[in-house]
């Protein structure tokens, strides 16, 4: 999705994006851990989550739902958008467990 590459970036050895982290290896990491040096919600700290592709549907479909205070503005209200968003993580992930 065009919007996520306003905020975020995923691709192997970058800084993560303009006003996001870097979503790269999101898959099978606690949340606001991938990129260590970005200022995650303390929502999201400390929500214990850790992300698998059950869970970043849920995450995309409505941030705040799921993690009250978090940052993240966008929704992605389309199963099928969410669908095509998590199969590009899973790429990104190798080590992702697969569901």
């Amino acid at each position: 999705m065009a919007e996520c590459g306003l905020c975020h970036r995923a691709e192997p050895g970058d800084e993560g994006g303009g006003m996001g982290p870097s979503l790269n290896g999101l898959l099978g990491k606690p949340a606001a851990t991938v990129d260590k040096m970005f200022p995650y919600t303390a929502a999201l700290r400390g929500s214990k989550i850790v992300w698998d592709a059950a869970l970043l549907d849920r995450f995309l479909s409505d941030p705040f739902k799921l993690v009250p205070g978090t940052a993240m503005p966008v929704m992605v209200p389309e199963k099928s958008a969410r669908d095509e968003l998590v199969s590009y993580f899973r790429s990104l992930s190798p080590a992702a467990p697969t569901p």
